[in-house]
């Protein structure tokens, strides 16, 4: 007996962990706006957990550039 799957696809998934986001009630950042953010860097199926700061994504490309800034 054969069984024959179809081909699957694996789509990676990034987290973004944002610190100290909506906390204490100032300068409040509103999860539609951050992930407008995401969506406009590339980035689709964008979702934010609760008001955390959380997202999760997925990338359009394989290759993902990390920006970071110090300061």
């Amino acid at each position: 007996m054969f069984l024959f799957l179809p081909e699957r696809k694996f789509m990676t998934k990034y987290i973004s962990i944002l610190r100290g986001i909506n906390v204490g009630g100032k300068r409040k950042i509103l999860m539609a706006d951050l992930r407008g953010l995401y969506e406009s860097l590339g980035f689709e199926n964008v979702i934010s957990y609760i008001q955390s700061g959380n997202v999760i994504l997925n990338p359009k490309r394989i290759t993902v550039k990390v920006f970071s800034q110090k300061k």
